[in-house]
């Protein structure tokens, strides 16, 4: 007599199962694209906010730079103005330290500036340093160029007497209403 509990029915397994393979891959696939597109975005911003760091520290840069500079033109001007007068010595020791101020901005701004800005920064303070009444006009040139040089390098727009917005004759003349 024959067991029908026993009888077992064997399935042959016919080899590879290509969709869960696929599925599989396809899964992996889309786990390491989107592991690139974070990693290249995160980058990407990583690189955009170093850019404006740099941008911010060089305005920082520049403009303390700017400031000091005239600081120093002011304090020439003083000095020249009191030659002669019992206000000399103290007006010489305020330049003296306006000067070394002015150096100590014009090594900052070498370490950053490009070679023209940084050229032009020495060139200005070379200005300052032989101040003389003759050489106002040399020196507000030299200021004006530095200036420009400066908001080039920093992408800003060049500057013109067009750019100025003219006031209208009168504006600023009190009316009697």
């Amino acid at each position: 007599m024959l067991n029908t509990a026993s009888i077992v029915v064997q399935v042959e397994d016919s080899g590879v199962d290509w969709p869960a393979i696929i599925a599989s891959i396809s899964a992996g696939v889309a786990a390491v694209a989107g592991i690139g597109g974070t990693l290249w975005q995160a980058r990407r911003t990583w690189s955009h906010d170093d850019e404006r760091a740099k941008i911010a520290e060089k305005r920082r840069i520049y403009a303390n730079s700017l400031a000091t500079f005239n600081t120093a033109w002011g304090a020439a001007i003083r000095m020249v103005a009191n030659k002669g007068h019992p206000a000399e010595a103290n007006t010489t020791r305020e330049y003296d330290i306006a000067l070394a101020a002015g150096i100590t901005a014009l090594t900052e701004l070498v370490l950053i500036a490009p070679h023209n800005v940084a050229e032009l920064a020495g060139q200005m303070l070379t200005h300052i340093n032989g101040y003389s009444a003759s050489e106002s006009d040399a020196l507000a040139t030299s200021a004006s160029d530095l200036t420009e040089a400066m908001r080039i390098d920093l992408g800003g727009p060049r500057y013109t007497t067009d750019s100025i917005a003219t006031v209208p004759q009168g504006a600023f003349v009190k009316s009697d209403d």
